[in-house]
């Protein structure tokens, strides 16, 4: 049984191509370590979402295993910014990509080629690390 946040997380106002505001909000769901999802609401309806699981909660590090956004509304930054949320939640972020398209998509989110992992044909892993911060 899925845990629901019942209030809506990271509430705020963007702006659409032709500068129309949009009320996006998100909700964290916590159905397990293996299974966890944030929603992307636009006025209380549901338009996207990541799925990912918590791989060590100590180290706050994840792997994205679905990211998807109604067709409708891709193409305006959603996924950028649902990545945004998370890493604002997380310090260590991976995820395989099988699409080169995608794979645009993760390096302009700041995503490197993960070189520990083995690369299989057409396929790229993804990491993206919290920078340390010099004190």
């Amino acid at each position: 049984m899925s845990n629901v946040n019942p209030t809506l997380q990271n509430a705020c106002v963007l702006c659409d191509a032709h500068q129309s505001p949009m009320n996006l909000s998100t909700a964290y769901t916590y159905q397990s370590t293996y299974s966890n999802r944030l929603d992307l609401f636009l006025d209380l309806v549901s338009i996207g979402f990541i799925d990912y699981k918590v791989k060590d909660e100590l180290l706050k590090k994840i792997y994205i295993s679905q990211i998807s956004i109604d067709a409708f509304y891709q193409k305006r930054g959603l996924g950028s910014y649902l990545i945004e949320c998370l890493k604002q939640e997380f310090d260590s972020i991976e995820l395989f990509s099988v699409n080169q398209g995608l794979n645009v998509f993760y390096e302009k989110n700041n995503f490197i080629i993960d070189l520990l992992k083995g690369k299989q044909k057409n396929t790229t892993n993804y990491v993206w690390n919290r920078p340390l911060e010099i004190i």
